[in-house]
């Protein structure tokens, strides 16, 4: 039989995906922003990038360069969910690596 999902857990999962789309947009400038503070400012002497400067090349980016390849829209919102999670967590472990490595640990 087939996961059948009702009219309130599709509503709730509707609002997780896109509450974990948003906070992944506005995250994924944070990253940016971070990331080239601690690599091409030092290295290559350029000014440092604002956080809204940073959300707009990730904006840009995405629209230019289409959406991730690990996102497939199969109907399924739990799949996607979990996409989405899965891509901000290996978002945050490189940023973390990053973040050590300039620490030089």
């Amino acid at each position: 039989m087939k996961n059948e999902i009702d009219g309130a857990t599709g509503c709730l999962l509707f609002i997780a995906l896109l509450a974990v789309t948003v906070a992944a947009f506005f995250l994924k400038g944070l990253y940016l922003m971070l990331a080239w503070s601690w690599v091409m400012v030092p290295i290559f002497k350029l000014p440092a990038l604002t956080y809204w400067g940073a959300t707009a090349i990730s904006f840009l980016w995405v629209i230019l360069f289409g959406p991730h390849p690990k996102l497939k829209d199969n109907g399924d919102p739990i799949d996607s969910l979990k996409s989405s999670v899965l891509i901000l967590a290996t978002d945050a472990l490189f940023m973390g690596i990053l973040w050590l490595v300039i620490l030089g640990i």
